[in-house]
């Protein structure tokens, strides 16, 4: 439909944008499109976040001003990248770009759509290549949302068939996260994204 896959772009913002509660689905989600192991990060706390450090200091999510907004930009092993913006300042919201070679597709409040866009190395218009186009996508699904995620989840417990997003997506997120801070701690450098400490042979 679109393509091999280029990139994915995130924007969640708005007045609870925050890492721990809020921006960690939308890293989940950029690490389960990417489907790759992360390579390194940089990353950007909102303002006024800016010595936040290195450790959770929020407070389940009750409390916004406790977590910082991000923007952060991941790349992939397999050469996908994904950026993440999301700071407070910005209107509450979540819109996704899933990008390929050929076309993107777009999902926001307004609903999904896929836009094919002429490729061309020249910004003269080429009759040749056609106009750029946009095909809405229809969802085909009974059951979403939490109730989508509660059948998936006991269907495999019952059955030991795989989830959709694993185990392993989840640890992914673990591991940005922890790169995220490191990079804006550090000034908002390039760092590598490194397996959790319980992996690496350290305590939980």
């Amino acid at each position: 439909m679109i393509g091999d896959l280029v990139q994915v772009l995130i924007e969640s913002g708005g007045p609870r944008a925050m890492l721990w509660r809020i921006h960690t689905h939308a890293i989940d989600l950029l690490t389960y499109f990417a489907d790759a192991e992360p390579d390194w990060v940089f990353a950007d706390l909102e303002p006024g976040m800016e010595n936040y450090g290195t450790a959770y200091r929020g407070d389940g999510g009750r409390d916004a001003s406790k977590e910082p907004g991000v923007n952060a930009y991941i790349t992939y092993r397999n050469g996908v990248r994904g950026l993440l913006t999301g700071w407070k300042r910005i209107p509450q919201d979540m819109v996704v770009h899933v990008v390929g070679r050929d076309a993107r597709i777009e999902l926001d409040v307004e609903g999904m759509r896929v836009i094919r866009t002429p490729v061309s190395d020249s910004r003269m218009p080429s009759p040749e290549l056609g106009k750029p186009y946009t095909v809405p996508v229809v969802p085909q699904y009974s059951v979403a949302g939490m109730s989508a995620a509660l059948r998936e989840l006991i269907g495999a417990m019952w059955t030991g068939s795989p989830l959709v997003s694993s185990g392993e997506t989840a640890r992914r997120t673990v591991a940005i996260t922890d790169a995220i801070l490191r990079s804006a701690a550090q000034g908002n450098v390039r760092v590598a994204v490194t397996p959790p400490p319980w992996e690496a042979g350290g305590t939980e």
